[in-house]
């Protein structure tokens, strides 16, 4: 198997690729959770903006349609709220761990990539180009979902 990322992915004896979540926390990374809760804020906003831009345009007019409208957009809130409330917890036990995951903070702790938990950049360094740091997270998220198979 071809290494397809710039560092080093520990392959066992019999070949194959050691634990893809040995040295992080288990669980998707706060650099995921926060990615998908800008996914859940555009829904949730998306379906806001609608509602205010029909029931303002007098379209809607108060009925029982109204009402599922409102209904789905506060349902649309409910994972954005959720998910930012995971991503913070994320965020406070990666850093009690002693590393982060988000590519601009923490420059006093290591960073490691989101989906494998390789140290990308050591304590102290510079933050990665963020052209780098996407494709770095792009192959180890090709590695990832490979090896999840």
């Amino acid at each position: 198997m071809a290494n397809i990322l710039h560092f080093p992915v520990v392959v066992r004896e019999d070949g194959g690729v050691a634990d893809p979540d040995a040295g992080k926390l288990p669980g998707p990374s706060a650099y995921v959770l926060y990615k998908r809760l800008v996914h859940a804020t555009t829904v949730s906003v998306c379906a806001w903006g609608s509602l205010t831009v029909l029931s303002s345009s007098k379209i809607l007019q108060p009925s029982w349609f109204t009402d599922v409208l409102v209904g789905a957009a506060m349902v649309a809130a409910v994972p954005m709220m959720v998910i930012r409330a995971w991503a913070g917890i994320k965020d406070r036990a990666e850093t009690r761990e002693g590393y982060t995951s988000l590519p601009r903070r923490r420059k006093d702790l290591p960073q490691r990539d989101p989906y494998l938990g390789e140290v990308i950049r050591e304590a102290g360094a510079d933050y990665l180009p963020k052209d780098e740091f996407f494709a770095v997270r792009d192959r180890a998220k090709a590695l990832a979902e490979r090896l999840r198979l």
